[in-house]
């Protein structure tokens, strides 16, 4: 029975890591560089922009250098037109999530709910290829939450297991 509960405790593992990963970057909105990028943005709060050097969008593989070309970055609500402040996150962030690597490069805050629009530009002195952009919120956080929430899944099944063991080793200890 020990054995039982700490495999089912791996397998929980396993699921709760793997698809804790998966879906911590399926919320992020994507879009193809140089271009305008149309953002619904639900909550208010910090987004990250991240710069993904491996990517599929649209059926077309985007493999580009790790390293960023010269882009500007803009980001503006669309309803007021007003500009929103873009800086350096606050954390480096990376990926590599099946078909998909990238790393933070961009954050900003968007004060309430709305459209946004995300502007990339290469300088007009310079011509870069095309890359994939890609916009999220907690991704950070929900990796860590994914990755804590896993460890204690696996370590909490282990000290049942071992519960359970000691508890049946005593019982049979006394009937022998």
């Amino acid at each position: 029975m020990a054995g039982a509960v700490f495999l089912a405790g791996v397998a929980a593992f396993v699921w709760l890591l793997l698809s804790g990963i998966t879906g911590a970057q399926k919320g992020f909105q994507r879009g193809v560089a140089p271009g305008q990028i149309q953002l619904q943005l639900d909550t208010p709060g910090t987004y990250v922009i991240f710069y993904e050097f491996q990517s599929v969008m649209d059926g077309k593989v985007y493999s580009t250098a790790d390293a960023l070309p010269p882009l500007s970055v803009s980001v503006a609500a669309r309803d007021s037109g007003a500009t929103v402040a873009v800086a350096e996150p606050t954390m480096s962030q990376n990926y590599s999530l099946g078909s998909r690597s990238g790393r933070s490069i961009l954050a900003f805050e968007a004060g309430q709910p709305g459209t946004y629009i995300l502007t990339a530009a290469y300088p007009r002195s310079s011509i870069g290829p095309e890359i994939v952009l890609a916009v999220g919120q907690g991704f950070g956080s929900r990796l860590m939450a994914t990755i804590l929430g896993s460890i204690a899944t696996l370590f909490g099944s282990l000290a049942l297991a071992v519960v359970i063991a000691v508890i049946t080793f005593v019982k049979r200890g006394r009937t022998a």
